[in-house]
């Protein structure tokens, strides 16, 4: 009995609030390599931001969304196929929490580096995040009994394809970071901008306007973290804190404004049913309250740390 509008906007929230604020998304990770912040604290940090987030997402749904009565078409033919091979919930889930633990356990043992304790320096190479998805991607083999050759093939090619995607972007990133070391960019900001008044408004800005006018947060988000890099000393944020906040600026604004530019827009929209009208309304306003909200937690969040 549940509009569509409201279900589909519902679980885009939780998940886009994940998807822009936390590692191991793309854009929050690479944002952390960049910025030099722990990914551990990132994630921990990150659910703080992400809860109210999503949650002025799904009350803006229920708002909004209530005036829109679209129902998913849907076709009485389909059987439901039974599949004997399907692996546990447990085994299900390990691939996924297993190196979230780890990354975000790394966080809280990192207090005394220069320990002698063998299992704490395991586990601290075990929270490494390359180490932690490695484990994280053996685990999700296990949840198959048996692996076809070519079936497998398929997967490893088409994950590769994915990945080698965000890799160029995070190449390019870094390279066009680099460059704007070189140009001494912080200088010319400076001197035109009161930076050191801004604060972390200054990089949620940067990363509303690039998310707003090329659609991808993990392009917007990378961009942003080699722009502001160099700028970090006339924003007053050259610290461990304000690194970690500058992130999670970074975040909020890569969640404004989700339109038509956006493939997870249409992602929503195509698998939903749902027409342009009521995306732009339901989900697209919903993006800024949420943008809104992360900003105001990352506030907040600076008045504690």
């Amino acid at each position: 009995g549940i509009s569509i509008v409201v279900m589909a906007v519902s679980l885009s929230s939780g998940l886009y609030a994940v998807h822009c604020l936390i590692p191991p998304h793309p854009g929050a990770a690479a944002a952390a390599g960049i910025m030099g912040v722990d990914p551990g604290k990132l994630i921990m940090a990150g659910i703080v931001v992400a809860l109210p987030a999503m949650i002025a997402g799904y009350l803006w749904a229920l708002y909004a969304g209530k005036k829109f009565t679209s129902i998913m078409s849907r076709s009485e033919d389909v059987k439901k196929e039974e599949n004997l091979n399907q692996p546990s919930v447990i085994k299900s889930f390990l691939p996924v929490v297993v190196p979230i633990l780890l990354i975000a356990s790394k966080a809280f043992i990192t207090i005394d580096q220069d320990t002698t304790n063998g299992m704490l320096k395991t586990l601290l190479s075990l929270g490494d995040p390359v180490i932690a998805l490695s484990i994280g991607l053996l685990l999700a083999f296990n949840c198959k009994r048996s692996w076809q050759k070519d079936s497998l093939n398929h997967l490893l090619q088409e994950s590769s394809e994915k990945a080698g995607n965000i890799l160029v972007i995070i190449g390019a990133g870094g390279a066009f970071g680099a460059i704007l070391a070189a140009t001494k960019i912080g200088e010319h900001f400076s001197s035109e901008l009161p930076l050191a008044s801004l604060g972390i408004l200054f990089p949620f800005l940067v990363t509303f306007i690039l998310k707003t006018a090329q659609g991808s947060s993990t392009v917007a988000i990378i961009t942003s973290a080699s722009i502001i890099l160099p700028l970090l000393p006339a924003l007053g944020l050259a610290n461990a804190d304000g690194q970690l906040l500058c992130v999670l600026a970074m975040g909020a604004g890569s969640m404004m404004i989700s339109h038509a530019n956006d493939s997870y827009f249409w992602v929503i929209a195509k698998f939903s049913g749902i027409d342009m009208k009521p995306m732009l309304k339901v989900y697209s306003v919903a993006t800024i309250w949420m943008g809104l909200t992360a900003l105001l937690m990352v506030y907040l969040l600076a008045q504690i740390i």
